[in-house]
């Protein structure tokens, strides 16, 4: 009796410690008229949904299902701009399993910001690389929507530059700046290329007129990126906002 009431001890004690550690992590298990029906799952945070179409996948006995946050600092994002958390999907059985139509995923992200395109990738084991899908951008929801074939899959959402120009900046006295690329009240990001220093102007006015030239900037932005008295320097110009 004696040992029993440390057995129970020693029970309880780890029971909270095992449900804590797995608290965020979504399994569940596969009958046949679910994988007839099809079905949508999501993540305990509600950020990534994935989605089986019905009989799209080979039917085998005791199917698993589950999804799982993982820890972004595990894995190579050199050259990455990783926008959202990373997770896994894992569809598996004791054999493996075939899939016929592609498994449909939405995975929302945590930046708004029109200089940038964002896709949904996946780790490729093999190439130690992350590959792109075809991936459509639901802007308004900031989420992405994207399709694959395996069961099994780590993905997340990158952002990469996108409609940048390079040329080259000069300045002027007025209160806005001037392109010829983007409609007035644009934000954009001007970076030069010589130092690496930005800054945020917004556009509203029309210029300039020399070729090469791609923005002309207030006196006091150009003062925070360039001497003024070197009058044209080379950068690159990203959208941050378009009306």
């Amino acid at each position: 009796m004696k040992y029993c009431k440390y057995l129970l001890f020693i029970v309880f004690l780890f029971i909270p410690f095992i449900s804590q550690a797995e608290s965020n992590i979504l399994r569940t298990r596969l009958d046949d008229i679910t994988l007839e029906k099809g079905f949508t799952f999501s993540s305990i945070d509600g950020n990534l949904q994935v989605g089986v179409q019905p009989n799209s996948l080979s039917k085998r006995q005791h199917v698993n299902f589950s999804i799982k946050p993982l820890n972004s600092a595990d894995f190579n994002l050199t050259d990455e701009n990783l926008v959202s958390n990373l997770y896994s999907f894992d569809i598996h059985a004791k054999k493996a399993i075939k899939v016929k139509k592609v498994i449909w995923l939405s995975l929302k992200y945590n930046v708004q910001d029109a200089g940038y395109e964002r896709v949904l990738k996946f780790w490729d084991n093999n190439q130690q690389t992350w590959r792109a899908l075809p991936s459509t951008d639901k802007k308004k929801k900031q989420k992405i929507n994207a399709g694959i074939a395996v069961p099994y899959a780590i993905v997340g959402v990158f952002a990469e530059e996108k409609n940048y120009q390079v040329g080259y900046a000069s300045w002027y006295d007025y209160i806005g700046a001037a392109s010829t690329e983007y409609p007035y009240g644009s934000i954009v990001k001007v970076i030069n290329l010589s130092n690496n220093k930005s800054c945020e102007v917004t556009i509203k006015d029309y210029g300039p007129f020399i070729e090469g030239r791609v923005i002309d900037l207030p006196r006091e932005a150009f003062a925070e990126i360039a001497d003024l008295g070197a009058g044209v320097v080379q950068v690159k110009v990203i959208p941050i906002f378009i009306p």
